[in-house]
């Protein structure tokens, strides 16, 4: 069901995880953060692109400096190693991605789900303000 559903039209309408849209948007707006994502999905390049529009959509132009939609359960390594060393932020919900961001040198944070509830090598974040606030310093 999970792998029809990512390649479907679905994929165009997905809705913003918590409060993301308002703080993603404060961050590239109050300081000029630039966001790429990288996320796994499907191989069905049709679904892929409704992605790409959902996200933009959502957040609006010039939030995004790149999308990179992966196969349904890929490893991130590749795609993350191109920030190698770089101390940017990387925040993830699956505990072996935020791992292997760690380990390259990126600010990994784990957004909290009950399926990485028990996991503390990582700094946790409730929602996008929480992310927000680590970031900036700001309370």
């Amino acid at each position: 069901y999970v792998a029809a559903y990512n390649a479907s039209t679905h994929m165009a309408n997905i809705g913003p995880l918590r409060d993301a849209v308002k703080y993603v948007r404060k961050l590239h707006t109050d300081y000029g953060f630039k966001f790429h994502v990288i996320t796994s999905q499907t191989d069905d390049l049709s679904a892929r692109e409704f992605r790409k529009y959902n996200l933009e959509t959502l957040f609006g132009p010039g939030i995004f400096d790149g999308i990179t939609i992966l196969n349904a359960g890929a490893d991130k390594d590749k795609e993350l190693s191109k920030w190698k060393d770089s101390g940017c932020y990387w925040v993830e919900d699956k505990t072996m991605n935020a791992d292997v961001g760690k380990k390259l040198g990126l600010n990994s944070i784990l957004m909290a789900h009950s399926h990485n509830a028990d996991i503390d090598r990582h700094p946790r974040a409730q929602n996008w303000k929480e992310i927000y606030n680590m970031i900036t310093g700001e309370v």
